[in-house]
């Protein structure tokens, strides 16, 4: 139930963030936010696969201009049979760290440094990659029937992890009904060269706040295989499980788990991300 959770204090605890709903909004001009997806796509028309990274339902809402924000990332591979990416080694029991530092560039504009590690059982904890994140909002609440941002990842791997650098594209949409909240995050996956095509996925989650710092909800994830030929259907990644995210002043924590559905998923995942955001002055 959302009782008592209205206008911005329901946002910002499904957020962690302050954002502007009243007034004017003037938006960014046709040209510029079409631009910045076209490269996108052109990009993606010359790569070939890739894989996800983390369990992440992303809202369209973007922090306000000057606002820094730092988090940490822990998946805990708590039970699968899946070996580790790019490795021959299994990740059962794997920790997989990631610290992160964004920036608002404007009130709609995002950018974000990642550095991500793994840590497998019987091994010393390992650097794997950076990664340069980019999220653009293109319609705020009230201004089409849904949110939507357009998200952009580049990843750098470390070579013996990974041979080529990948990309990824997400839409991010967002659309209360009631007293819930629902999140679709389409995937497209890539890594820079080759000639396979490209991979799709989804990210999705419902979500209702129990108090004003408190939102539990339910979040599915999927990876489909390469747009020209999907994998098998027990092929595929498809894992659902529970979330909550839970709000300390300017202090958010996210932790939830998913369980796989099929033989091609990761069959228990736990996740916890904990996020500190600085408001500009």
């Amino acid at each position: 139930m959302l009782t008592g959770v209205k206008g911005e204090n329901r946002c910002r605890v499904l957020t962690g963030r302050k954002f502007f709903v009243s007034g004017e909004y003037v938006g960014l001009p046709l040209i510029r936010w079409s631009v910045f997806c076209w490269c996108g796509l052109l990009l993606l028309a010359f790569c070939s696969p890739a894989e996800a990274r983390h369990l992440k339902v992303y809202s369209p809402q973007t922090g306000a201009k000057g606002e820094i924000e730092f988090a940490y990332w822990l998946d805990y591979f708590a039970e699968t049979d899946l070996p580790l990416s790019g490795l021959s080694m299994e990740r059962d029991g794997l920790f997989r760290h990631t610290l992160e530092i964004e920036y608002g560039v404007t009130d709609d504009w995002t950018m974000a440094l990642y550095g991500d590690w793994e840590d497998a059982v019987g091994e010393t904890l390992k650097y794997v990659q950076t990664r340069l994140e980019s999220k653009h909002r293109l319609f705020r609440p009230g201004e089409q029937i849904v949110e939507a941002t357009l998200y952009l990842e580049y990843a750098i791997p470390r070579h013996s992890y990974e041979e080529h650098h990948e990309l990824e594209a997400k839409l991010l949409l967002q659309r209360a009904i009631g007293p819930l909240v629902v999140r679709l995050n389409p995937v497209v996956e890539q890594a820079i060269r080759g000639d396979e095509g490209f991979e799709l996925g989804y990210e999705a989650g419902v979500y209702a706040a129990a108090t004003p710092n408190i939102t539990p909800g339910v979040e599915f994830f999927g990876a489909l295989g390469p747009a020209r030929n999907f994998d098998p259907r027990q092929m595929q990644q498809h894992s659902i499980g529970p979330v909550v995210k839970i709000r300390w002043g300017e202090l958010t924590g996210e932790f939830g788990a998913q369980f796989g559905i099929t033989r091609g998923s990761d069959d228990m995942v736990v996740k916890v991300i904990i996020s500190f955001a600085i408001e500009p002055h």
